[in-house]
């Protein structure tokens, strides 16, 4: 088995959102000369491949010709970031400034360092001279999210200049500048509106039947591993559903995202449209100062966006969806109540962090702290993270053997999924 030797590992958790904005800009370069090379000729196409892991795109990064990285490819993160301070030290690289960004929780200060002319290489393409956000600790602490070492973010400033087609059927990324590039025949288009280099669009959204639809400003953002996050009392058709459970979110920039996830009764329109959707709530109301959403009522992640080809417009200012050949318009489900750590020398560690109350898992007895060992007799650590996943979002009514390790013993539990929101 392929083992990977992360430059420092920590415990990192399962799923979710990326860094949202930043409290201040960079400043703009002083070499626009550098700027122009790195934007291909017209009709050139750069192709980016990428793994799909757990809900994030993870693409292959030669940073400043030296170390091959791994990245995460985020829409929705203003700036390219590094998470792993050690490394532009190792480069000598001299801050020029300290920047205070906002963690996807609303409340933690993040302290990132900015570093000039930096080269970075994505699908043998050199994008030089770069400004880049350094972070003073690992503050995202995603491996986990993905089951493998993550080093940064790949922002919304390097792909701001392309048309980006992401196709997550084939796993990669087309970046091309050309002014015309073929729409495929079936896609449904909407304009987007681009702020501090990243993409929103307005869709439709209803809360319940009663509800008439309203549109909702969302943030684009393929750093985010869920189908849909709403800011309750951002807008007035936002409620918390009745039928809501609380918990752990997922984690992002600066700590745990807390929340809840409730159905609402739908999102978008035909044919992009999704009916009796799980959507995630987190709460801005105890926030006194949310300018910095730049007026968003929350954010589209990759489990909604996967059902499409997705192409980004930036220059356009249009967004391309085209619906898959499968007709699929259901995100998938976790159907467990269970929220998962990765931890351990080489990420091959499931530990049970939390559990929803009344869900599967809580009624098959599972508790926080109990270590998966195995699934259907399948090690955990053959299935690695995504796999365990995809066993947590199986058919309603199908049930898993579940061998866990509590206190020091073995223990067997029967779990039977089922829809528990």
């Amino acid at each position: 088995m392929k083992r990977h030797n992360p430059i420092q590992t920590r415990w990192q958790v399962l799923f979710l959102v990326i860094m949202t904005a930043a409290t201040v800009g960079i400043p703009g370069r002083s070499d626009a000369h550098v700027e122009a090379q790195q934007i291909p000729a017209a009709g050139r196409t750069i192709r980016i491949p990428f793994t799909y892991e757990n809900g994030f795109l993870v693409v292959e990064v030669l940073f400043h010709h030296v170390f091959p990285l791994r990245f995460i490819l985020d829409t929705g993160a203003e700036y390219t970031l590094l998470t792993h301070r050690e490394i532009s030290e190792l480069l000598q690289f001299v801050p020029e400034r300290t920047f205070s960004l906002i963690g996807a929780d609303l409340e933690t200060r993040v302290e990132a360092d900015l570093i000039r002319g930096v080269h970075l290489e994505l699908g043998g393409h050199a994008f030089s001279g770069r400004d880049i956000l350094v972070t003073h600790d690992d503050y995202f602490r995603i491996h986990v999210c993905t089951g493998t070492p993550i080093h940064g973010i790949i922002g919304a400033d390097v792909l701001k200049p392309f048309v980006v087609r992401i196709d997550y059927r084939r796993k990669e990324v087309l970046l091309t500048t050309s002014p015309h590039y073929r729409v495929p025949s079936g896609a449904e288009t909407l304009p987007l509106e681009i702020v501090r280099n990243k993409p929103y669009v307005s869709i439709p959204y209803q809360q319940t039947a009663a509800d008439t639809a309203a549109h909702i400003r969302l943030l684009l953002d393929t750093g985010a591993a869920l189908s849909l996050l709403l800011l309750t009392d951002s807008h007035d058709a936002i409620r918390l559903p009745d039928r809501a459970v609380h918990g752990t979110l997922g984690v992002g920039l600066g700590g745990f995202i807390m929340g809840a996830r409730g159905r609402i009764e739908a999102f978008g329109t035909p044919p992009i449209s999704t009916r009796h959707l799980i959507a995630n709530f987190q709460d801005i109301r105890e926030y006194p100062d949310t300018s910095f959403l730049n007026g968003r009522h929350g954010l589209i992640g990759n489990r909604w966006l996967e059902q499409f080809l997705v192409i980004l417009d930036y220059p356009g200012k249009r967004l391309h969806l085209v619906p898959g050949k499968s007709g699929r318009m259901e995100p998938p489900t976790d159907r467990s109540g269970l929220f998962v750590l990765a931890s351990g020398a080489y990420l091959d560690r499931f530990v049970i962090h939390e559990v929803v109350p009344g869900s599967p898992g809580y009624l098959a007895g599972l508790l926080p702290g109990d270590e998966i060992k195995a699934i259907n007799g399948w090690p955990a650590a053959w299935r690695k993270l995504a796999g365990i996943q995809r066993c947590l979002q199986g058919k309603p009514g199908k049930t898993l053997t579940i061998k866990i390790i509590r206190g020091g013993l073995p223990v067997k539990v029967y779990l039977t999924l089922a829809d528990y929101v």
